[in-house]
């Protein structure tokens, strides 16, 4: 009896194993708590107010409201000051823009504006975090054969994910998304943080992003039976990087790249074939799933 009564705890485990493994990384909360804040201080918070006043500025020429030689000025105030591609930038980089089928001049007014980038399948459950930020870096084209490894090196990506943000030994907190993909850009867009954005926000910020000509990066949470990306089983709770490079509609839809489309490791909830590489929804759609983490534009 005590043999069978063994085997049959050996049985319980193993199932409880398998199921754990199965979905492992798929619902895998990357951001420790000590880790995770939503409220953006220090030097990301200074560069994030001065690109708010930009992106304000940009709307006000969208209608008329400012003119485009005045956010012009106000733009190269803030390339002098964080660095990145000016509107005199350099030829080489003009022309790696041109390479890579982006409009170099950011003061350009859309209805509808995309700046492509190619998807990438991500190779095992947990690399949406290095997947996009490779897209995205890829598409910038200072690096334009960057590797998905050595994106996932600078994250800091483990089998847990890509977290949203990082508490340093100092107590301040720093973004790995916005630090790679200015690092492996050369801060040509000088990335910051935007945690928890309202749906007016977050429309303002991808299409000043966009009209600028750089994808932006968002982190969403898909909670159980509720909003999901398309095509992502709605029975999981899901924390996702994806690659927005697009809007239409003035901005009232967005474009995004799915790096589980095709992606391999997951569990058996998901079919990955059945993902699109690229869906559009409504803005306020996708800034409610970032309402628990954010975007990096």
């Amino acid at each position: 009896m005590k043999q069978k009564a063994w085997i049959q705890t050996l049985a319980v485990l193993a199932v409880a194993s398998s199921i754990t493994s199965t979905a492992y990384a798929d619902t895998t909360n990357p951001d420790r708590a000590q880790d995770l804040t939503l409220t953006v201080s220090g030097t990301m918070k200074e560069k994030l107010d001065e690109k708010h006043a930009l992106a304000k500025l940009h709307e006000n020429v969208r209608v008329g409201k400012s003119t485009q030689a005045e956010e012009d000025q106000a733009f190269e105030k803030f390339v002098a000051k964080w660095g990145g591609i000016g509107l005199t930038a350099s030829e080489k980089n003009k022309a790696l823009k041109r390479e890579n089928g982006i409009t170099f001049n950011p003061q350009a007014l859309y209805g509808s504006h995309y700046v492509p980038v190619s998807q990438l399948s991500q190779p095992n459950n947990y690399y949406c975090g290095p997947a996009s930020a490779t897209e995205i870096i890829r598409q910038i084209g200072v690096n334009p054969s960057l590797a998905m490894s050595d994106a996932a090196n600078y994250l800091g990506t483990n089998t847990d994910g890509t977290v949203w943000s990082k508490r340093a030994i100092t107590g301040s907190y720093y973004y790995p998304m916005a630090d790679t993909l200015d690092y492996y850009s050369n801060s040509a867009n000088n990335y910051a943080a935007e945690a928890s954005p309202s749906a007016a926000t977050f429309k303002s910020d991808v299409t000043y992003t966009i009209d600028k000509g750089y994808p932006v990066s968002a982190d969403v949470v898909e909670n159980a039976n509720g909003t999901h990306l398309v095509g992502h089983p709605t029975n999981l709770t899901i924390y996702h990087w994806i690659a927005i490079d697009g809007y239409s509609a003035s901005g009232d839809n967005t474009q995004y790249a799915d790096s589980a489309s095709g992606g391999q490791g997951f569990s058996t909830a998901w079919n990955t074939a059945s993902i699109p590489t690229k869906s559009t929804l409504n803005s306020s759609t996708i800034a409610g799933m970032t309402s628990g983490r954010g975007i990096i534009w």
